[in-house]
């Protein structure tokens, strides 16, 4: 398992970039992130990738809002 701390770093780092692009995290992850990784990784390893990435950020988004509503 990823620490929380860098679970929020990357959650952050995502949620940057896919702003950049318009986009949702998710979406970030799925339509740019995972072909630039693809290239370099091989297109299985980063699908792999793209599911376990995808499931830190629903458990980020799920944190986040459970936080907000009890805030």
């Amino acid at each position: 398992m990823i620490p929380k701390n860098e679970s929020a770093r990357f959650i952050a780092t995502v949620s940057g970039q896919a702003e950049r692009f318009g986009l949702a995290p998710e979406e970030y992850i799925k339509k740019v992130w995972y072909h630039e990784e693809a290239a370099k990784l091989g297109e299985y390893v980063a699908m792999t990738l793209v599911n376990q990435l995808l499931q830190i950020v629903d458990d980020g988004q799920i944190a986040e809002d459970e936080l907000e509503a009890t805030g």
